[in-house]
């Protein structure tokens, strides 16, 4: 008997890009063509308890005192969502994931205000998969005359941080002034939406 393997399909970018439709497709394409109902998996899946409250904490409250227990605890449940979900069902079926690592890379970036080349090794080690196909959906939320940040020598600098950071938040203790928590938690800051972008986008380039 033949060993076959389904393709591993991610899809990458920010919210109202077109995420959701596309994967729609796909399960009609797989479905229709190949009578086949592909896996969906989401960027997080919180199949490891233990770093639940991390993960939750990390996301919606980002701050020097979490953000390294938010990176592990996103690399257990990458793996664990790897090893129990990803690597069953390939030889059974496609597996399409909603964001993945490149995502994780750009927002923790922006949450967090730590290098994507810093953060990679610590997500990707041990995974055990690779993507096959990765696609990366682009779409500009605010005017592309005022780019939220710009790259010098390699990284992103904001360039406009007095517009995007709250004036009443509290300097964590590194210095750096986070998006306030309800804005990062509904994601209604433009400008956290643009910078976000500039991320995937310096990602892509970088390949």
């Amino acid at each position: 008997m033949q060993n076959t393997r389904n393709p591993f399909i991610v899809v990458e970018g920010l919210d109202g890009t077109g995420k959701t439709t596309l994967r729609k497709g796909l399960f009609r394409l797989f479905e229709g063509l190949y009578r086949v109902t592909p896996l969906a998996v989401l960027t997080t899946n919180f199949l490891d308890a233990s770093v639940a409250a991390d993960l939750v904490e990390g996301k919606y409250q980002p701050s020097a005192d979490n953000q390294y227990r938010y990176l592990a605890a996103l690399a257990a449940d990458k793996q664990a969502t790897a090893t129990r979900l990803i690597a069953p069902s390939l030889p059974a079926r496609p597996v399409i994931a909603d964001r993945w690592l490149l995502s994780e890379l750009a927002f923790f970036a922006v949450k967090h205000d730590r290098s994507p080349k810093e953060t990679y090794p610590h997500l990707a080690e041990h995974l055990g998969v690779i993507p096959d196909l990765t696609l990366v959906f682009d779409i500009s939320r605010i005017s592309r005359a005022a780019p939220a940040a710009t790259v010098q020598d390699g990284n992103l600098v904001p360039s406009r941080a007095r517009s995007w950071r709250s004036s009443s938040s509290q300097e964590d203790r590194e210095g750096r002034r986070p998006f306030p928590r309800a804005l990062v938690l509904l994601g209604e800051y433009p400008e956290f939406h643009e910078y976000a972008r500039a991320h995937f986008c310096l990602l892509r380039r970088e390949g």
